[in-house]
């Protein structure tokens, strides 16, 4: 009788355990339909990020090794491109308090590009949807939107 009372106390347990399997990875966050994108994000170099708590939005800045290099100046040569992420914050399954990228809301993308009279020109391109797309309707001020990408700091890692 104690043993099987031992093991229907152990199969609960385990039954418990298999129950609230957490994902390994947050595939929510992921960002699909990344091929309409100008570089793949996943060779991109990290810039800086961000959190708005009031808008419970987060935010990361990628740049190619160009735009990585002129970080520090803010002031980008052609074939520099930014690109922006910002995700809805979603709880954190594991740490208790904690906020993770939730699903994407939007990605940006700033192209630095000579045009042939020594002149750079910055141009804005605004994707959303899941998969990816580009939108042309409704989308922030690309002259506002580019000054705000271009005006955020490098992070200052030890």
């Amino acid at each position: 009788m104690k043993q099987a009372l031992i093991l229907i106390t152990i199969a609960c347990m385990l039954q418990a355990c298999t129950r609230n399997k957490v994902q390994p990875f947050n595939t929510t966050a992921a960002i699909t339909g990344t091929g309409v994108l100008p570089f793949d994000l996943l060779d991109a170099n990290l810039i800086t990020s961000g959190i708005n708590a009031s808008t419970q939005r987060m935010h990361t800045l990628y740049g190619n090794e160009i735009a990585l290099q002129h970080a520090r100046t803010a002031t980008y040569p052609g074939g520099a491109v930014l690109v922006e992420v910002t995700w809805k914050q979603q709880a954190d399954p594991v740490w208790f308090g904690g906020n993770i990228p939730g699903s994407p809301e939007s990605v940006e993308v700033v192209q630095f590009i000579n045009d042939g009279n020594n002149k750079t020109e910055a141009h804005y391109h605004y994707y959303a949807g899941n998969p990816l797309k580009e939108q042309t309707a409704n989308i922030p001020s690309a002259a506002a939107r580019i000054a705000a990408i271009t005006g955020e700091r490098i992070a200052v890692m030890p």
